[in-house]
């Protein structure tokens, strides 16, 4: 990667950034000279400094995510009866997700990738990974 980004255009797309350090060491992989550029996401406010323009995103709301995370999956929310346990879960995964963006479209994935079912065990499988994956969540 040191010698990759040297010498032409590239993005660097960093997510759920914790500390500058990380953002550093790509950074001094880049040639902004080339036009090169580094999109960073973070929950922390003021995590950046000089050069960095912040934008405040907020999460969806639960509307929204629902929305997002049914046509994502290639689902009419219409299809889904008031009350179904499959719209009960399918706003279930948009909690587990916390209502990001990123994260439903991949759970939207998931979804699309059994065959447009939202079932109980999509649930369970991003309840277990999320809590073995994310110690940080209390945050």
């Amino acid at each position: 990667m040191v010698t990759a980004g040297r010498s032409c255009r590239v993005l660097v797309v960093l997510d759920d950034v914790w500390d500058m350090a990380s953002v550093a060491q790509f950074a001094a992989c880049l040639d902004f000279d080339a036009g090169s550029r580094v999109l960073v996401t973070s929950r922390l406010k003021g995590l950046f400094r000089e050069g960095a323009l912040e934008i405040n995103a907020t999460v969806l709301n639960e509307a929204e995510a629902l929305s997002l995370l049914l046509a994502s999956a290639g689902i009419q929310e219409s299809d889904l009866a008031e009350g179904s346990s499959e719209l009960l879960r399918a706003k279930e995964v948009t909690e587990l997700m916390g209502r990001l963006p990123l994260a439903l479209a991949m759970a939207a994935g998931l979804i699309e990738a059994n065959g447009n079912d939202i079932s109980a065990k999509l649930s369970d499988v991003l309840k277990h990974d999320l809590s073995v994956r994310s110690p940080r969540r209390s945050l």
